[in-house]
């Protein structure tokens, strides 16, 4: 089955099980969903992030890229990194509020790319010290350009490292970890269960793309069954390893009038600075 096939697959299976806040009898979970999947919000914060990912999607210089989640550098354009690669506002919309709402002191990304994901983490979470992971150099330099530009940088260790390497030397424990790169569900499975480690009793692990395909969304489901807290929405999956609570799943969805304010209020912003 081909790409799109799968994702078409797991979006259709997601919608027809997923369940919105007002089906949720657990008061965490439903707090989490009433302040992030029905926050139709977008503060200035997330139009100027927008804004720099708008500028980067139009540009055409072409550099080398290390992909080494698949093995195969390639050369591609700064502006497809910025489309393809970066997360677009609807789910750093989603990103911001969760962090925003769970308060983390410490957080750790894997897979910066240009920093966008990075610069939502900050924003939301002006307090926090981030640690940010990318094994491509050529990203490393323009997410520093970005940090500096928006006046984070002071707050963010930016490391060029593959995860194998970093997770080995990692030595510090995180609040909250965003898991956004090599989509691969075994290597994804790996890394998951190293991270889990890392976490403080309260901590997070955020997995994106876990419907990029049929291994991820596996994947997905293995790790959950091994943590305390999982919660699946329609890209990410959030995990809770050592929350002291009841073992639950869950699968969410925002409400119908939510996600159209949300889409169209998304739309309206990127179109503005589109043009």
């Amino acid at each position: 089955m081909t790409r799109f096939f799968q994702q078409l697959f797991l979006q259709l299976h997601f919608w027809s099980q997923a369940q919105t806040l007002y089906k949720i009898h657990s008061p965490f979970v439903f707090q989490l969903a009433l302040n992030c999947l029905e926050n139709t919000q977008i503060p200035a914060d997330l139009i100027a992030i927008e804004k720099l990912r708008q500028r980067w999607m139009r540009s055409k210089t072409q550099f080398y890229f290390e992909d080494l989640g698949t093995g195969k550098p390639r050369w591609i354009t700064i502006g497809k990194c910025a489309q393809q690669m970066s997360i677009p506002l609807f789910y750093g919309h989603f990103l911001f509020h969760l962090i925003q709402y769970l308060k983390p002191r410490t957080i750790l990304e894997l897979g910066t790319n240009l920093g966008i994901s990075t610069l939502y983490c900050a924003f939301a979470a002006p307090k926090a010290n981030i640690t940010t992971v990318e094994g491509d150099y050529i990203l490393t330099t323009i997410a520093k350009a970005n940090f500096q530009k928006m006046n984070v940088d002071k707050r963010i260790q930016i490391i060029h490292s593959d995860f194998t390497t970093f997770l080995k030397q990692n030595r510090s424990s995180f609040d909250f970890i965003f898991l956004d790169g090599h989509h691969d569900g075994k290597a994804t499975y790996r890394y998951a269960l190293q991270l889990f480690t890392f976490l403080t009793p309260q901590g997070v692990l955020l997995i994106d793309d876990i419907h990029w395909s049929c291994a991820m969304f596996k994947t997905f489901h293995r790790l959950s069954q091994k943590a305390q807290v999982a919660i699946r929405f329609d890209r990410m999956g959030l995990l809770f390893p050592k929350r002291a609570q009841a073992k639950q799943t869950f699968i969410l969805r925002p409400t119908l009038p939510a996600l159209v304010k949300k889409w169209l209020k998304v739309k309206r912003t990127t179109d503005k600075l589109r043009s």
